[in-house]
């Protein structure tokens, strides 16, 4: 896995990796996904690349309330893993979790394909940055970033 010709292409740009875990993270997310996946991107700031621990369906349980409307009745949410730090559920707990707790829902199981991109367009960013660290690193690093850019002008 390479940004180097991405950044090359778009150099006015500040690209950003967002990438699942799919484990505990206890390093630099590259750092990770170099020891995990194999990836190298010595030539990539840190900043370039942040992980979502251990997946994005983290994210989901951090706004439960969400993940209620949208699976409507039948949705079970006495399934989920209830933690005040998202990011420290196991992905096969997740995913079991995920599955049991919509499977009899109107929307049927969870399906990361079908439902995983329109969960993140409705979930809360300030219920997810609360209850899960990885989260709230990219959101102040680009509001770090945009506050640069706008001191320049």
């Amino acid at each position: 896995m390479t940004l180097v010709p991405l950044l090359r292409t778009h150099t006015t740009a500040f690209n950003v990796l967002l990438v699942d875990a799919e484990g505990a993270v206890n390093q630099t997310a590259w750092g990770h996904l170099y020891e995990r996946d194999g990836w190298n991107c010595p030539q990539v700031a840190d900043d370039h690349c942040h992980l979502m621990v251990q997946m994005m369906e983290a994210w989901f349980v951090a706004d439960i309330d969400i993940l209620e409307s949208f699976y409507g009745n039948g949705f079970r949410r006495g399934v989920i893993p209830a933690k005040d730090e998202v990011e420290a559920i196991d992905k096969a707990v997740l995913e079991t979790a995920l599955q049991n707790a919509t499977r009899d829902s109107r929307k049927g199981p969870y399906h990361k394909i079908r439902h995983g991109s329109k969960l993140l367009c409705l979930i809360d960013p300030q219920s997810v940055r609360s209850k899960a660290p990885h989260c709230e690193e990219p959101f102040t690093m680009l509001a770090h970033k945009i506050e640069a850019d706008e001191e320049l002008f």
